[in-house]
């Protein structure tokens, strides 16, 4: 599978499912495994909502209304910790890929 068709069966943006993050951990586990492109891209999206955007609702959700309308009204400040911690999620959901896909 090309990485432009992965990022359209997921609906990524590309700006944040990067081509090196496909290249150097998600294709490496595509090839591995039996399953077509359409049942993986699938597995990738439910596998990654569970362990990473589920973890990212919940800090969003702690956040407080003030906090909220702060950052719509431009201060991006105060996303900044829920912003590295999904970069770690991320990060560590890529790097045990593997594992996970099974």
């Amino acid at each position: 599978m090309m990485y432009s068709e992965f990022i359209e069966k997921t609906r990524y943006a590309e700006s944040y499912m990067t081509h090196d993050d496909y290249t150097n951990y998600i294709e490496p586990v595509y090839l591995a495994n039996s399953d077509d492109k359409e049942k993986f891209c699938k597995k990738f999206r439910k596998l990654f909502y569970n362990r990473v955007e589920a973890a990212e609702e919940l800090m969003l959700r702690a956040k407080t209304l003030e906090e909220k309308e702060e950052y719509i009204c431009g201060n991006n400040d105060i996303m900044a910790d829920v912003d590295h911690a999904g970069k770690l999620l991320k990060k560590g959901f890529l790097k045990d890929l593997k594992k996970l896909y099974k």
